[in-house]
């Protein structure tokens, strides 16, 4: 797959996604080139974002930490037949 088509793949993927928080935010993918620190200033830059916007910085595994749990838990659940929403 192309960079572009890429891109193109993951902007269509995140339209209406948005990270259940205090303010439910969209979900933005960013695209930019290799960097050796991605930090809140750098992925500003990178999305074209004012850079006074607070953004908060998360570690991958605390991003995906609540969907990756409840998969695990809707799995260890069909096993023993209850159901979990």
């Amino acid at each position: 797959m192309s960079k572009e088509n890429l891109e193109l793949t993951l902007e269509q993927a995140c339209r209406g996604l948005i990270f259940i928080s205090e303010i439910d935010a969209d979900v933005v993918p960013i695209f930019g080139s290799e960097c050796d620190e991605i930090t809140a200033q750098v992925a500003l830059k990178m999305a074209r974002r004012d850079t006074s916007t607070h953004i908060e910085e998360r570690r991958v595994e605390d991003f995906f930490r609540r969907l990756t749990e409840k998969k695990m838990a809707r799995r260890h659940s069909k096993r023993k037949g209850e159901e979990i929403p």
